[in-house]
């Protein structure tokens, strides 16, 4: 028995859609970074990979063990939909594009079964790599969170996302780190409401924060990832929200019995 969860595993795998990182696959060549953050060295997050659908960078994500990285599903996911006909790879070990770091291939990833498209719940995907990250020296895997945290906790987000709001989009070419404060679940559901699940936090920017493309980046709180880029309330074309951003809880049941059961991690 697979503890409920219902795994959509791709041998060949997919692209992107994203509640915010992404929102189709982008042909315009136009990278993704945090906004208002500060450049991020790799030594510092050695765990940081870009994630790559047919060469074209569309999320973020991390490396929690030698042959598995974690993501987010709405990375791999398109209105329920799994593309198996394009492939999935991980740029690493490097803070810069294109420079000193390292490919690496997918052989498949597992989507969350109880990931909802509509509500963007369980929103986590397990991939694995035909080639150890640790080929390259400069790459370690983040440790997982496995308690709850007290809020207020001080946390960052690591991403490769758009560095400005439209209409001028600006790329990034370095990997950029933005500074967080998990809210309490209370005041999370009192900004959301309903929109809020158990598998959820609510992280409030202090300094830059995430926004399309940052999609499956790590939110660390001490040392230790806590949670997965979702989420963020509508921002139209020329405007940006003031609501703390939405992560997937990685410390919640149904998250953590998903990675151990499809990582041993």
């Amino acid at each position: 028995q697979v503890l409920g969860i219902l795994a959509v595993v791709a041998v060949l795998c997919a692209f992107t859609r994203s509640s915010y990182a992404f929102e189709s696959r982008d042909t315009s060549d136009e990278e993704r970074g945090i906004i208002g953050g500060r450049n991020a060295p790799i030594i510092s997050y050695p765990f940081a990979l870009m994630l790559l659908v047919d060469g074209s960078a569309i999320c973020t994500a991390s490396v929690i063990g030698e042959f598995y990285a974690l993501t987010a599903a709405h990375c791999l996911v398109q209105d329920t939909v799994t593309f198996q006909n394009s492939q999935i790879s991980f740029f690493g070990g490097s803070s810069i594009r294109g420079s000193e770091g390292t490919i690496f291939n997918a052989t498949y990833y597992v989507i969350h079964g109880e990931y909802n498209t509509t509500t963007i719940d369980n929103d986590v995907a397990v991939v694995r790599v035909t080639t150890s990250f640790f080929t390259n020296p400069a790459i370690k895997p983040i440790a997982l969170q496995d308690g709850e945290p007290a809020a207020s906790s001080s946390c960052y987000a690591v991403g490769w996302g758009f560095l400005t709001i439209p209409p001028n989009f600006i790329k990034t070419q370095t990997l950029q780190v933005a500074s967080y404060t998990l809210e309490t679940a209370q005041n999370c559901e009192n900004l959301y409401g309903a929109t809020i699940t158990a598998q959820m936090y609510c992280a409030r920017y202090e300094s830059g924060r995430v926004y399309k493309g940052d999609s499956g980046g790590a939110l660390v709180c001490g040392d230790r990832l806590h949670g997965i880029a979702s989420f963020v309330p509508y921002i139209d074309t020329y405007g940006i929200h003031d609501k703390p951003e939405v992560f997937t809880k990685v410390p919640s049941h149904s998250i953590r019995r998903f990675i151990r059961l499809h990582t041993g991690i």
